[in-house]
């Protein structure tokens, strides 16, 4: 916490007493102090500068999603609940991958527009008349950051981003008999060899037949896991 361009050196707030933490996630933290103990500046300096006054009313909030997870290959259709949308100045990421609200935000997979693959549903998306819903068809996961258990976040153009419920996660995940999952190619079968690469999340959605290998790849620091096969 300091002035704006002040040129301050690291820890300088902390040396004023001017920082403070909370452990806890998503929870509120007051903190109060009288800013001429800190800071040289007078009312008079500021009578000039423009009146500031928030209003909670115009603050987006997400209170709900229809899902938590889709695939990586994008085309996933998600509604989100909430408040303070509004029609044509609302973008949303999920798990910092932009979700389309419109057809010309949709993008591709391996070259074909994501409309045209089967089972994808492209009507309806945009935020409603009353703000409160809206709905987006997921983008394609780039393989960058982290893809599970990340915020939904929702822009209001002039507005700024959402204050969202905990609950409100979304993870990019395959289903193992989805063809997407395979980069277009049937399910592995049996006498395969498959390898899960390292920030891939698949759901075992079937049992799958029995495999020659599987390989699975983790971070360094992920020690030993231990996994049951039969």
């Amino acid at each position: 916490m300091g002035r704006c361009n002040a040129g301050l050196t690291a820890g300088h707030s902390l040396r004023l007493g001017l920082e403070a933490k909370h452990t806890e996630i998503r929870s509120n933290l007051e903190f109060t102090f009288d800013p001429f103990d800190y800071f040289d500046f007078s009312l008079e300096a500021l009578s000039n500068v423009a009146a500031f006054t928030y209003d909670e009313d115009l603050t987006p909030y997400v209170e709900w999603i229809s899902r938590h997870n889709g695939t990586t290959a994008g085309g996933t259709t998600v509604q989100v609940v909430g408040s303070g949308f509004v029609v044509n100045e609302t973008t949303v990421t999920l798990a910092g991958v932009p979700c389309a609200t419109s057809y010309e935000e949709i993008g591709t997979y391996r070259g074909q527009h994501l409309c045209e693959w089967d089972g994808v549903d492209c009507s309806g998306l945009g935020v409603d008349s009353t703000g409160t819903s809206l709905t987006c068809l997921t983008g394609v996961w780039d393989y960058s950051g982290d893809a599970f258990d990340q915020p939904v976040v929702v822009t209001v153009k002039g507005r700024g981003s959402s204050v969202s419920r905990p609950t409100a996660l979304w993870s990019y995940a395959n289903l193992w008999s989805s063809t997407t999952t395979w980069g277009g190619n049937p399910p592995p079968e049996t006498g395969d060899s498959v390898v899960i690469t390292h920030g891939e999340y698949i759901i075992l959605d079937v049992s799958p037949p029995e495999l020659y290998l599987l390989t699975v790849q983790v971070k360094n620091d992920m020690g030993n896991m231990p996994i049951t096969c039969q």
